[in-house]
Order: structure tokens, then C-alpha cells, then sequence
């Protein structure tokens, strides 16, 4: 475990992300090493559902130290198909955008986290609520 209080996660995404119904939503994640050694010991960074804590329950996406990225085999094909990440990973930082296209009501009923592994400690960061805009559809007559 890093006892660098400089190694933690220097952005995240605000309790509550919004959405609208059919789009894409993104979450942000920063991950700063506060020394080389952390760096050094880094493994690798995930995202996925938590169970409304911060504990990640199912891996969405993982990125390993080399930029790797992988999904988890075991989730549903539909969903496989609209998670997605974006950004880097350097001896200075993790900085990705864990992305969900095409968001659903079920979605809504999911919370979010991201964990970082340094020589198996892991830094942990959620859960995010994804609220979904745009779900009712009011007529009057």
C-alpha cells in the first residue's frame, strides 16, 4: 500500500451523472502517482457496477500499466457492445473516460465505480448514480 498521500485519485465524476435517454455519457477519472514507486507497482484500473458502495461488483472495462484495454467477457453481448474508454496512461497519471453509448432505463438502476491496483491495494472511488432525463413522456389532452 502507497503511503504517498500524493497517489489518489485527483478527478472523478460528481456523485450524480445525468443522461438522456439514447445518448452516451461519460465518466471521468484522474489517477495521479505521488511517486515513481507507485507508479512502478501500478497494475491496472477498472470500471464497472459497485454495489452501492464503493466495491466494484462486475469489471465493465479494465485498462492494465500498458494501455491494454479489455471488457468482460462475461457481461451480456448488449451490453459488451456500449461500454468504450478513451485517454492514457503514463508514470504520471491514469487519465481515461470510461464511456456507457446508448444509455437505458435499466442503466439508472446501476451505480458506478472506478478502482486503481497498486501492488494489490486497491484505491477506490464511487458509487455514481446515472440519472436518465428525458425517461417520461407526458401528454395532455
Amino acid at each position: 500500500m502507497s503511503e504517498n498521500p500524493g497517489t489518489k485519485f485527483a478527478k472523478e465524476p460528481p456523485g450524480t451523472v445525468f443522461g438522456n435517454l439514447g445518448s452516451d455519457v461519460a465518466f471521468h477519472w484522474k489517477f495521479v502517482f505521488g511517486e515513481k514507486q507507485d507508479w512502478d507497482d501500478f497494475e491496472e484500473m477498472f470500471w464497472g457496477r459497485t454495489d452501492n458502495n464503493d466495491k466494484i461488483r462486475d469489471k465493465y472495462m479494465t485498462v492494465q500499466k500498458s494501455g491494454k484495454t479489455s471488457k468482460n467477457g462475461g457481461l451480456s453481448p448488449s451490453l459488451q457492445a456500449r461500454v468504450g474508454v478513451a485517454g492514457n496512461v503514463s508514470e504520471h497519471g491514469c487519465n481515461l473516460t470510461f464511456e456507457l453509448r446508448n444509455v437505458t432505463r435499466d442503466d439508472e438502476l446501476i451505480t458506478y465505480g472506478c478502482t486503481a491496483v497498486i501492488d494489490g491495494y486497491e484505491y477506490r472511488t464511487g458509487p455514481i448514480t446515472l440519472v436518465i432525463q428525458g425517461k417520461f413522456l407526458f401528454r395532455l389532452f
